[in-house]
């Protein structure tokens, strides 16, 4: 009698065995079939003058469940060179380390990425770190007054064709040359700050950092910029926002349409001329 017990004990045991490793192999073939989930990361552009504060690094993880998508919540950045650093992603998404200290003037290339015990090659996005001169003189210019709402990711055989109204801004922009510096202010969410960037750095626009400033919190992140860089020569601007913000910090605010909003090429074209001109002469 006992030995008959104990054959259905190992019978059951063995069903409930069985069991137990068919529904850890159907979940792993549903992840695999499913796939890993889509993450967006996008790198913004960090500025800093010669000599002072290192720069800002700033990144937003973000994914279909919304921000900081990931079972990791730190993230590393990758300088040209070799250096790295560690940085915490938030509960927001962000991750905001600061960058290596003592670089040379100019444009510093890196990226963002998982670390190696979480490697996915996917999960990566470059930005600049843009070091000039404290003294350096910068013209503040509106991404929006450039770039027209509505083009979505820069991608296509017509990425390279910026459209007229675009065209009269940057040409008039190029004519500042060594003058004033154009730092790039983009007032958008992470996704539409990355594609207003691809298409001024694809219509060669002229060189400079794109700022991200983060909506609703213009005054502040202006403020640092000024910080930075306090020689504003002026403000190119098509939002409210900005142009209060600006006018809070005594920077002179040119006023421009956006591109959506604007006339015809000549006229817009003609605006901007006279906008620089105001702004940028001694």
């Amino acid at each position: 009698m006992v030995r008959y017990v104990a054959y259905i004990l190992v019978a059951v045991i063995a069903v409930l065995l069985a069991g137990s490793v068919a529904v850890v192999v159907g979940k792993g073939a549903v992840a695999c079939l499913a796939g890993r989930p889509v993450v967006y990361v996008t790198a913004f552009d960090g500025v800093g003058s010669v000599g002072g504060h290192p720069p800002r690094i700033r990144a937003m993880f973000e994914g279909p469940t919304g921000p900081r998508p990931l079972d990791s919540f730190w993230a590393v950045v990758r300088f040209q060179g070799g250096w790295t650093r560690w940085g915490y992603i938030n509960a927001r998404g962000l991750c905001r380390p600061r960058g290596p200290a003592d670089l040379a003037p100019g444009p510093h290339r890196f990226q963002v990425g998982l670390p190696e015990v979480h490697p996915r090659l996917d999960v990566v996005a470059r930005a600049t770190a843009w070091i000039w001169p404290r003294d350096r003189r910068v013209l503040w210019v509106d991404a929006s007054a450039l770039v027209p709402s509505g083009l979505g990711p820069a991608a296509g055989g017509d990425v390279c064709l910026p459209p007229a109204s675009a065209r009269a801004g940057i040409a008039s922009l190029q004519t500042l040359a060594d003058g004033a510096r154009c730092v790039y202010l983009v007032a958008d969410d992470a996704r539409g700050y990355a594609a207003a960037r691809r298409r001024l750095k694809v219509w060669v626009a002229p060189a400079g950092p794109v700022f991200w400033v983060i909506p609703g919190r213009a005054d502040g992140r202006l403020e640092g910029l000024k910080g930075v860089w306090p020689r504003v020569c002026g403000a190119v601007v098509a939002s409210d926002d900005l142009a209060d913000a600006a006018g809070r910090l005594e920077v002179p605010v040119g006023r421009l349409p956006t591109p959506g909003e604007a006339g015809s090429a000549p006229a817009l074209a003609r605006a901007w001329r006279r906008t620089l001109n105001r702004l940028t002469s001694p």
